[in-house]
């Protein structure tokens, strides 16, 4: 990867990371009204799209039966390699259930980067479920002027929040996600019910 490549992936950590550490700090605070979360940050290159999933589950029936599909001796401690096979299989799928990603009509075929479980919420004692993804993909060709991204939200489960972020020397623009004068990520938005957010990426103008 280059030097371009690795500075958009550690941005994307970064800003997955701080908003994971935020829906944990909320899911113990105080009761949602919602039970399951996905923040997802696209990071668009010029040769490659990276899509960063934090998930949450917090302590409720269904991550309890989910917990009850890979935790065989019910000690709440996933340690054997069983247990951790299980939990990526069971996992995976909730990730990106229900998200697609298209450039210039096309859809791309994401491939999975990395896999973490951070520690998951505790509520009474309870626990919940935390997961976190990095999906790439490579840009489809011919490489146009101006390049047109589409994420289409499906029929997702629970709460789907977007963000969005460029290499450098790339433009993003968005009229479906708020910009702050001078930060280089669009958004936070809510990606609707069977919604689609729209983007726009070219080069810098000099």
């Amino acid at each position: 990867m280059s030097a371009r490549g690795r500075s958009i992936a550690s941005r994307c950590c970064l800003v997955a990371v701080i908003a994971l550490t935020g829906l944990i700090a909320t899911a113990n605070g105080r009761a949602h009204d919602f039970t399951e979360t996905r923040r997802l940050v696209l990071s668009v290159g010029e040769r490659q799209v990276e899509l960063l999933v934090a998930y949450e589950l917090r302590p409720s029936p269904l991550a309890e039966a989910l917990r009850a599909q890979f935790d065989a001796d019910h000690d709440d401690v996933i340690d054997t390699a069983w247990e951790r096979l299980a939990r990526s299989r069971v996992m995976l799928p909730r990730l990106h259930r229900g998200l697609a990603v298209e450039v210039d009509g096309r859809r791309l075929s994401f491939y999975l980067e990395r896999l973490d479980f951070p520690v998951a919420p505790v509520e009474r004692g309870r626990p919940g479920l935390s997961a976190l993804a990095l999906f790439r993909a490579e840009m489809p060709g011919p490489a146009a002027p101006v390049r047109r991204i589409r994420l289409r939200g499906g029929d997702p489960p629970g709460l789907v929040i977007v963000e969005a972020q460029a290499e450098e020397g790339l433009t993003l623009r968005s009229d479906s996600l708020p910009h702050r004068p001078g930060d280089p990520v669009l958004g936070p938005a809510v990606l609707k019910l069977r919604g689609v957010i729209e983007l726009t990426v070219e080069p810098e103008s000099r």
